[in-house]
């Protein structure tokens, strides 16, 4: 298995993202990784780095900035890290790539440079949720399509039905589809009419609200991509929110009470224990975090948060690794054959 890691478009320092990459090459011996990048500054923050057997270093001099215009930057930086990433999956040098860069290049690039599953209007990026029940919700678009269009929406319900079915083993997945309310006829008039175009797929419950994302009465939520993108960036914000208010309620609770002291010495050492904090409020992400699958194009692409560390790219990795395993794309690709899905 060949990946593809794409260390100079995130937001972090790229030797967070080089580390990651090191740290997976040492548990996965038998995956080769390919790091795109400056190899001149990869090699001077990692003089040894050449010789692991399982580390290829790919020059690209060019790095495609958040601020930039994705069509434009693909069109203008034909050796960026993020086409030559998807240059390498199309010419089957590697099997996978992910990048935590400019969203928009890494879908522009892909859907010109890959192309789209037959009868698709666009890609779409899903991202997994943590739930009460057993299991984890699918949501999508999550970023790749922040226009709002029902057909777009309708085929964001199929692909995101077909990708948890294959990964997950279900049947027949839950689809919901996120509106200001449950009932009937709520909605935007884009909605309503995604509303129409889904009442007719198997698994389909209708309309959702956010706690449905994390009370498993859904397994899959449809949405737009601007849409979905807030509400990510919003639960990981809510996740530093509980753990900071979290800490001062302990903190503000302990007193002298010996009682107290007994009750409260375990959760003072979860406030106190920055492994044991970690391990606390790891409980709030998914299994798989780090990176969304980009679903619908003809090449297995990964985009990862602009944010994304040395951990976030760890547990990416192992998404990757287990979608590839599994052969989630060529699965996809093959169930989206079927006449039932086109539109």
């Amino acid at each position: 298995m060949k990946i593809g890691i794409d260390v100079e478009s995130g937001e972090r320092p790229f030797n967070e993202l080089v580390e990651g990459v090191l740290q997976s090459s040492l548990m996965y011996p038998a995956v080769f990784f390919f790091i795109i990048g400056n190899t001149y500054k990869i090699k001077s923050c990692f003089p040894k780095i050449s010789n692991i057997n399982n580390i290829i270093l790919v020059d690209s001099q060019e790095v495609i900035g958040m601020d930039e215009s994705p069509l434009l930057a693909i069109k203008r930086k034909k050796n960026s890290t993020v086409v030559t990433g998807v240059n390498l999956v199309k010419n089957k040098t590697i099997d996978a790539f992910l990048s935590p860069g400019n969203t928009g290049a890494t879908v522009a690039a892909s859907l010109f440079g890959l192309g789209l599953f037959p009868g698709l209007k666009r890609p779409s990026l899903g991202s997994f949720f943590p739930r009460m029940s057993v299991g984890e919700s699918f949501i999508l678009d999550v970023g790749a399509n922040p226009e709002v269009r029902e057909d777009y929406m309708y085929q964001n319900g199929l692909l995101g039905s077909v990708f948890y079915k294959i990964l997950f083993n279900v049947d027949v997945p839950k689809i919901g589809l996120l509106s200001i309310g449950t009932e009937t006829g709520k909605g935007n008039s884009v909605v309503k009419k995604a509303y129409s175009l889904l009442s007719a797929v198997e698994g389909f419950v209708g309309n959702v609200e956010p706690y449905n994302l994390i009370d498993g009465s859904v397994d899959v939520v449809v949405c737009d991509g601007f849409t979905g993108n807030t509400i990510i960036k919003t639960a990981e914000s809510l996740k530093k929110l509980f753990s900071f208010k979290f800490k001062n309620f302990i903190k503000q609770s302990v007193s002298d009470s010996i009682t107290k002291k007994l009750m409260f010495a375990p959760l003072k050492k979860l406030v106190t224990d920055p492994k044991m904090n970690s391990d606390f409020t790891d409980q709030f992400l998914p299994k798989y975090y780090g990176a969304a699958p980009l679903l619908g194009v003809n090449g297995t692409v990964f985009v990862g948060h602009g944010n994304m560390g040395c951990k976030d790219m760890l547990n990416a990795i192992d998404f990757m690794i287990s979608y590839q395993k599994n052969n989630c794309d060529v699965a996809i690709a093959k169930e989206w054959k079927k006449e039932k899905y086109f539109y």
